[in-house]
């Protein structure tokens, strides 16, 4: 079973708007909602958990009825970071998954990720156990030790661009996440996490269009993206 486990705990301050980023609406649907499709429209996701900021769940479910979510199955409040929203989400999956089923996480604020790339998500998780979207780093990279002078240039074929999905076998997250707890690693990406716990993370299909919105001038861009007939 293919499970996504969509993050919509953040209130995005950094956004400047007076509600939480994910809830913004872009001609007449929040941002939340064209994630939302997405994975509903993928044959390969089984059931959607949202994990949801306070106070926003009731408006989630009406979400789900207006746009026929119907693989939306579970909608849990969010911890105060993401790495507590993350292990409440996986928690609540217990008695739901089986320690071979693949849990796509998700971050609700990037609605351009496609079909294309969940697929290649799970495809790798599956055979390496966990996976991390990433786009391909095209700018020349410079090393500057004291932020003044450049001492070096970084070979950019060896650096990429995290992005989500990040797809893990629940067995491998759930007891990760149970073991970072334990040790006081609260860290919020769960592809860090694992590398801290040396556990082995491959590479998946990303792109420069799975933005992140954070600012007003992504909005602009998603904006082109959608009007472009992006993320189908």
């Amino acid at each position: 079973m293919n499970i996504v486990l969509l993050i919509a705990g953040g209130v995005g301050s950094r956004f400047g708007a007076n509600i939480p980023k994910q809830f913004v609406e872009i001609n007449n649907k929040p941002i939340i909602a064209y994630t939302l499709e997405t994975f509903q429209k993928a044959i390969e996701i089984d059931q959607i958990i949202v994990v949801s900021v306070a106070g926003w769940e009731d408006y989630i479910e009406r979400l789900k009825d207006t746009f026929s979510i119907t693989k939306l199955t579970h909608i849990i409040t969010g911890g105060s970071s993401r790495f507590e929203s993350i292990y409440k989400g996986l928690t609540s999956l217990e008695d739901i998954a089986d320690k071979s089923d693949l849990i796509l996480i998700h971050d609700a604020v990037r609605p351009c990720v496609t079909t294309n790339q969940i697929n290649s998500s799970l495809r790798v998780a599956k055979v390496q156990g966990a996976a991390l979207a990433v786009a391909s780093c095209y700018d020349t990279m410079f090393v500057s030790r004291n932020g003044t002078i450049i001492d070096d240039v970084f070979p950019r074929e060896e650096l990429f661009k995290g992005q989500t999905p990040e797809s893990i076998q629940y067995g491998i997250a759930y007891n990760a996440y149970k073991e970072a707890e334990q040790k006081g690693l609260y860290i919020d990406s769960p592809t860090s996490l694992l590398l801290k716990l040396n556990i082995p993370v491959g590479l998946s299909l990303g792109s420069q269009e799975n933005l992140k919105i954070t600012t007003m001038e992504d909005i602009a861009l998603f904006k082109t993206i959608i009007e472009d007939g992006g993320n189908e």
